[in-house]
């Protein structure tokens, strides 16, 4: 976790994987225990996943990943100013 409260990672689900940033402040808040919101890059969009699906395609980026972190966080907090 960053200092910001932010997991970067990669979402592992073949033709629809992609970079992913886990706000903890925002992840727990769907109100439903079972489901997390996710930040999708490719997507450009948070999205809700059902944890117990998710959980085990995610892994922390890699070192040669790291310069999509900027663009994940970057991404994130133009996708937060218009989620609801």
């Amino acid at each position: 976790m960053s200092d910001e409260g932010y997991w970067l990672g990669y979402l592992e689900a073949g033709p629809k994987s992609s970079p992913v940033l886990m706000d903890e402040r925002l992840s727990t808040s769907t109100g439903n225990p079972a489901t997390r919101y996710l930040y999708n890059l490719v997507r450009n969009q948070i999205l809700e996943y059902k944890w117990e699906l998710v959980q085990p395609k995610l892994r922390p980026l890699r070192p040669e990943e790291q310069e999509v972190a900027e663009q994940l966080k970057a991404g994130y907090e133009e996708a937060r100013k218009a989620f609801s």
